[in-house]
């Protein structure tokens, strides 16, 4: 707390005082013009970093985080606004960095109109 400057108990606490899980899942996304809006749910009570990842029809991938801090007011679902270049064919929330005990719902195929 005192290198932060900030109060981390939101976090000290759930981590190592409170029982639970890490778990994140892709909930919706909508595209308008050239923004990618996606609704991240955090299923699990540990708070973690959101990675979101999308891939374009070009075979390209952009990716943006989140830091766990936006779970610190005890909200259940974030939406993340991203700038897309293409159009968008996949989102994956999560990495190798991230855990997740349950990683089959952090992938979407987005379906084209």
């Amino acid at each position: 707390n005192t290198v932060s400057g900030e109060d981390l108990s939101w976090f000290w606490k759930t981590w190592f005082f409170e029982q639970g899980f890490p778990d994140l899942a892709i909930k919706s996304y909508k595209i308008s013009g050239n923004e990618l809006f996606v609704t991240v749910k955090r299923i699990g009570a540990l708070p973690v970093p959101i990675i979101v990842t999308y891939s374009n029809n070009n075979g390209e991938k952009f990716t943006q985080r989140e830091e766990a801090s936006v779970w610190k007011n005890g909200v259940e679902e974030f939406e993340i606004k991203l700038k897309i270049s293409g159009i968008p064919n996949q989102l994956v929330i999560g990495d190798e960095t991230v855990p997740d005990v349950n990683r089959t719902d952090n992938v979407l195929n987005i379906k084209q109109n």
